[in-house]
């Protein structure tokens, strides 16, 4: 993921946490200063701010899922997902800290606690198709085409317009064995979303799809 992607991926995600969990005047204060740090792009400012709020009130949920944040935008995923699970110690049903934790451990290759976390985040909140996705392109990572095929084809189910999810849901199919079915997926997603789908045939034709 580009760098400018991957910032944003993380601002959404934080952006959902917050619609989630309405913050009081306290937490408002410090959010207003991450979120400032955030805009100058300063990680090493942000991390810090996030420590000492932490460090400040220990039971804050929003606070260990910042730093959760903070060590995700330095690449730190370890100590993102020590910090994420410290937000869930003090509100265990948010799927937007599970799905957190289940890309942070997809980030290090650690997919089955990945899958584990992502489907917590799911059961949580059944529509949350961003753990669908994920869901799907970790299985796929494992070979378990089968499965990754499911968990996208539940993410289309909730928005079937979303175009990652018809190019992952192409290239599980493909992988799968199941040249008709990719083909069929590309040519949705170039209803949808064009240059992704040309990439996705151009996969599929590389590969010896016909």
């Amino acid at each position: 993921m580009a760098r400018k992607g991957f910032v944003k991926f993380f601002d959404d995600l934080l952006a959902k946490f917050l619609s989630a969990n309405k913050p009081n005047s306290g937490q408002e204060l410090a959010l207003t200063r991450a979120e400032a740090l955030i805009q100058i792009k300063d990680w090493q400012a942000l991390l810090a701010w996030c420590r000492q709020w932490t460090e400040n009130d220990p039971n804050d949920a929003i606070a260990w899922f910042s730093l959760g944040d903070a060590y995700k935008r330095l690449n730190r995923y370890n100590d993102a997902t020590m910090a994420l699970y410290k937000s869930i110690s003090v509100d265990p049903n948010n799927a937007s800290v599970w799905f957190s934790l289940g890309d942070a451990y997809g980030r290090q290759s650690r997919y089955e606690d990945a899958i584990e976390a992502l489907h917590k985040a799911t059961r949580i909140n059944p529509n949350h198709i961003a753990a669908w996705r994920n869901l799907g392109s970790t299985y796929n990572q494992l070979k378990r085409h089968k499965f990754a095929i499911e968990a996208l084809n539940k993410a289309i189910l909730i928005e079937p317009k979303d175009a990652l999810a018809w190019y992952l849901l192409g290239n599980a199919y493909y992988l799968s064995g199941n040249i008709t079915a990719a083909l069929a997926a590309a040519r949705e997603l170039r209803r949808l979303d064009p240059p992704k789908a040309d990439k996705l045939f151009t996969l599929i034709e590389t590969r010896g799809g016909n």
